[in-house]
């Protein structure tokens, strides 16, 4: 669907979304504040869900984590927005978000983890001294 249709369809839930994805972006340039939406708390369709899909897009990007379930990541044609869904051990879909940030936070190493691997490397690099 394009943009206009969208924008100028009185019934289309996904227009104010897509104006506060576009303030997101604005308070991530100018703050460097990630905004998180969660889409189950939404009260979208699926055909809701596949309009957002589909107007989004996929980008370059994406990632898989394994911990307790899958989650999906990936960037969508806009740099900085993020479609993010997470399903438990038996593959259901638990949590379905968008992230408004640069990285997603869950992808961002921890500072003790660094640590920890910092000592691990040294200690390693020790080793063939």
């Amino acid at each position: 669907m394009h943009i206009n249709q969208i924008l100028n369809h009185s019934n289309a839930p996904i227009a104010p979304l897509l104006n506060e994805i576009c303030h997101a972006l604005e308070k991530l340039l100018l703050y460097h504040e990630n905004t998180l939406i969660d889409l189950h708390s939404l009260p979208f369709s699926p055909h809701d869900i596949t309009q957002l899909v589909e107007f989004l897009g996929k980008g370059e990007v994406e990632a898989y984590l394994y911990a307790l379930g899958k989650s999906i990541f990936w960037e969508t044609n806009f740099a900085g927005v993020w479609w993010i869904e997470h399903y438990n051990s038996e593959e259901s879909l638990i949590n379905r978000t968008i992230e408004i940030a640069y990285c997603p936070s869950i992808l961002q190493a921890q500072t003790e983890d660094i640590q920890l691997g910092k000592q691990q490397l040294q200690q390693l690099i020790k080793s063939f001294q």
